[in-house]
């Protein structure tokens, strides 16, 4: 999209001036009057302009990076991302791990998902997991397998 912006810059300019001179003529009754006669002269003057300079917009979802480039490589998005998630263009999210959604609004469910190396219990919590163990079992240090429960 283009859109004007300028430059404001101070030149001379030339003009025709009109030049209002008086003179007198006799009148009607032997008297006197006085009248205008116009004359024009070239006269010059200082002008302030704006010269139109295109100001590139960017697209929707997009913004600039800084105001001296031109380049639109920021993502923007319309809901923030939520999180820990991260803008990257038009409206779309890269979401932290476990998290998921076009703002990074639903939680990953890693249990349900498998993958997720525990060996008896997983338990689903908001943007994570943790293992856990059946009755008579207990966690190792490892997190993830698990070892009868004799001390």
């Amino acid at each position: 999209t283009n859109t004007q912006s300028g430059v404001t810059v101070s030149r001379t300019e030339s003009y025709v001036k009109p030049v209002y001179k008086p003179y007198l003529m006799a009148c009607e009754g032997h008297r006197i009057c006085s009248s205008y006669r116009t004359t024009y002269e070239v006269a010059y003057r200082q002008v302030s302009q704006n010269i139109p300079q295109p100001l590139y917009a960017c697209c929707p979802g997009w913004r600039r990076t800084s105001a001296r480039t031109h380049v639109c490589s920021k993502g923007v998005c319309r809901l923030p991302c939520q999180h820990g998630g991260v803008c990257i263009g038009n409206s779309r999210c890269d979401c932290s791990p476990g998290w998921s959604g076009k703002h990074c609004q639903k939680d990953v469910d890693e249990c349900r998902l498998g993958g997720h190396g525990c060996s008896q219990l997983c338990i689903n919590t908001d943007g994570s997991y943790h293992c856990d163990c059946r009755a008579g079992y207990r966690l190792k240090p490892d997190r993830t397998t698990y070892q009868i429960g004799r001390a």
